[in-house]
């Protein structure tokens, strides 16, 4: 559930409230004792008594202010994220699963609608669901949309926690009559060491291709 309201004419401020369920499952199986075997038949049974259910409140808040800025159309905007910090109780254990708060400030401008530049910064690291994974985000992206050529869109992320965690973004939008087509890249060039036994984002290189139409 959300709601927003113009607090002035240049500043709009808006919540939403969540209401969430979580579901963890728990099992043990000892992979280098043979007499353990996976019963896959049984996981039913497995389900229902290693598994539990947990709902939890989420509250997300948000504000944009439009600067009185002339030619270039700039907005500045703060979002937090989890604020009250949900927890999910794991199934077969006491521990639990935090979704950390995430403050993240933005300023994006537009020139003419066709150039623009959006800048993003957390303000403060984070836990993910991985353990040991942190993250501290700053963003860069910029979109070039002339009236007809295909729109060119670059964008690149730098997790300050860890020094090669990096990742570049690409997309070239090409419509064509009611056609809409979208080839999209992601790039992570090299790879990031949580600790010493595990890394991940090594080298990867993921390619998209979206076809829609319009009518």
């Amino acid at each position: 559930m959300g709601y927003s309201h113009n607090v002035w004419d240049n500043l709009l401020v808006g919540g939403s409230l969540k209401y969430m369920i979580g579901k963890t499952i728990y099992y043990d199986f000892k992979v280098f004792q043979e007499q353990d075997q996976i019963n896959f038949d049984d996981l039913k049974e497995i389900e229902n008594k290693l598994t539990r259910n947990v709902q939890s409140i989420a509250l997300d808040l948000g504000a944009i202010y439009k600067l009185p800025t002339p030619i270039v159309e700039t907005n500045v905007g703060l979002v937090i994220k989890n604020l009250l910090e949900p927890q999910f109780e794991l199934a077969g254990t006491d521990e639990k699963i935090k979704l950390s708060r995430q403050v993240k400030l933005g300023v994006s401008g537009k020139l003419y609608k066709i150039l623009t530049l959006n800048i993003d910064h957390d303000l403060n690291e984070a836990e993910t669901l991985v353990e040991g994974y942190k993250i501290r985000n700053l963003g860069l992206g910029l979109e070039i949309n002339p009236p007809i050529f295909p729109a060119l869109r670059l964008g690149y992320m730098k997790n300050l926690s860890y020094e090669d965690d990096q990742l570049y973004t690409f997309g070239l939008a090409i419509k064509i009559w009611v056609i809409n087509l979208d080839i999209v890249g992601a790039l992570n060039p090299k790879e990031t060491k949580i600790n010493k036994d595990t890394s991940i984002f090594a080298n990867n290189l993921n390619l998209g291709l979206t076809l829609g139409f319009a009518f």
